[in-house]
């Protein structure tokens, strides 16, 4: 009898042992993060409405920042853009969101979840959340740690950092989407104003207090948070005596894109372009010269070795969102993805044709001769397509029929990446109209969205915004100019 007890015993121990999890965030590839918020709001004590807001970010990792501590010097940089979408629903239907914000981010991430955010711009909004014990846990067991929020509820934006300090309960594993996943429960209370201020934040609010109740879904062999759905009651006093009461709840959720046949998209971006290569950029402003990112052999498969970039002669815009960092990694730069059907472009490639004087001789007024009028650039962000002078009715968002030919070829490259996200960006030439010049350029980016729409291309997978003649790329005094500032960009986010 008594030694059945001591084998229950050991059995009991053993089982209690393997019950225990340790959780450690080890998070690699580019993923999808989005932040959608139903809010009721209540302006000074009485209900002001409903507010609904989608943040959604492209998340790559980076090398680490040359001025990086040399604690947080390893690979769990990631740097990314958060975009502030408008809500459109139309009779409930999914629809292309309106971006009304663009924001750049770099950030660490710790084993243990705690976030160093670096040249902070406001986001991520949740900074050290989730974050793990040292230990492994058991089903039941607790932890408690720091965290920080960002908050702007007045959406002047300036943000304002609150420190938080959040009880975690280690629910158990279990199985979500066919994914082994740990869950975890979350409370905190929001508490700002008495021995903590954010003295870069937002000066006129004066305190805040309220309660935090979230689930949390963790990927078990990664310790990424793939789903948290954060419930909340909080109330902001600024000191005119004013103050914002948000009750409601925020649902955050990561996915990851799938392995993208790098070289079907460029030989059908070849073909589109006419183009050798692919202008390399990263400035918010046109630049005196554009970096040029030779095509992968088709033939091959890969990037041919010796491989060159080259100045071109000057005349195309770069990037239109500004690089975070000196040393932030280009899309090209990122890790290879492990399909054999996919090609990536090697950083030290790159660089040893920069330093080898070798020129691949394609410039890139080349859109300019070739049949469709699309320039191909690749920025931080992604691919970029620049659709130069396309011919709209005057003053209007209807599309020109000889136009239909040219749509048809660009929707044939956005069909090869079937799960990405697009951004297009409306342009016009300056008219002497700043209002109506923007208002023009929303609607023909819109219209364009319908027009893939049509081709088959789900109209959800695109934002869209419009910036008028704000960012011309050539000299609107001459009507060749003109032309070319009268485009509309279309990026394929990675």
């Amino acid at each position: 009898m008594k030694k059945n007890i001591g084998i229950t015993v050991l059995l009991l121990i053993h089982v209690l042992v393997n019950a225990q999890s340790l959780i450690v965030y080890n998070q690699g590839p580019s993923y999808y993060m989005v932040e959608r918020s139903d809010i009721r709001r209540y302006d000074n004590g009485k209900f002001t409405g409903l507010t609904s807001r989608e943040v959604r970010s492209f998340i790559s990792p980076i090398k680490a920042p040359s001025g990086a501590a040399s604690a947080v010097k390893d690979n769990s940089w990631f740097s990314g853009y958060f975009y502030v979408l408008e809500e459109t629903k139309s009779n409930m239907q999914k629809t292309s969101r309106g971006l009304s914000d663009s924001i750049p981010s770099t950030f660490h991430i710790a084993g243990d979840g705690k976030m160093t955010v670096v040249d902070d711009n406001g986001f991520p909004s949740y900074r050290s959340f989730p974050s793990y014990p040292s230990k492994a846990v058991l089903p039941g067991e607790s932890w408690r740690s720091e965290a920080v929020r960002s908050v702007d509820p007045y959406n002047t934006g300036i943000y304002t950092k609150m420190p938080i300090y959040i009880e975690y309960v280690f629910s158990g594993e279990e199985t979500y989407k066919g994914e082994q996943v740990y869950r975890i429960k979350a409370k905190w209370a929001t508490r700002y104003g008495v021995q903590y201020m954010d003295y870069y934040g937002d000066p006129n609010l004066k305190s805040a207090s309220g309660t935090h109740n979230a689930d949390i879904l963790v990927l078990k062999d990664t310790g990424a948070a793939i789903l948290i759905r954060d419930t909340m009651d909080e109330t902001f006093t600024y000191k005119d005596g004013s103050s914002v009461r948000l009750a409601g709840s925020t649902l955050l959720f990561t996915e990851f894109p799938p392995a993208v046949n790098k070289e079907k998209l460029y030989t059908a971006l070849k073909s589109l372009s006419g183009q050798d290569a692919i202008a390399s950029s990263g400035e918010l402003k046109p630049q005196s010269g554009t970096d040029i990112l030779p095509l992968p052999s088709a033939a091959s498969g890969k990037t041919p070795e010796g491989s060159s970039l080259t100045k071109s002669s000057g005349k195309e815009s770069q990037s239109a969102i500004k690089s975070v960092l000196p040393g932030t990694v280009k899309s090209g730069e990122r890790e290879s993805v492990k399909n054999e059907e996919s090609v990536s472009i090697n950083k030290k490639d790159i660089e040893a044709s920069l330093h080898s004087g070798l020129s691949s001789g394609q410039d890139s007024s080349a859109a300019d001769e070739n049949n469709t009028g699309v320039f191909v650039e690749q920025l931080d962000t992604g691919i970029r397509l620049s659709v130069r002078d396309i011919r709209f009715a005057s003053d209007s968002a209807v599309i020109l029929s000889e136009e239909k030919w040219r749509l048809d070829e660009i929707a044939k490259v956005l069909l090869l990446v079937p799960d990405s996200f697009f951004l297009v960006e409306g342009h016009t030439a300056a008219t002497g109209n700043p209002s109506g010049e923007k208002k023009l350029s929303i609607e023909r980016a819109q219209k364009i969205i319908s027009e893939m729409a049509a081709r088959g291309i789900a109209e959800e997978r695109f934002l869209y915004a419009g910036y008028g003649a704000e960012n011309p790329i050539a000299d609107n005094s001459t009507s060749e100019g003109k032309a070319k500032n009268r485009r509309v960009e279309i990026t394929i986010l990675e």
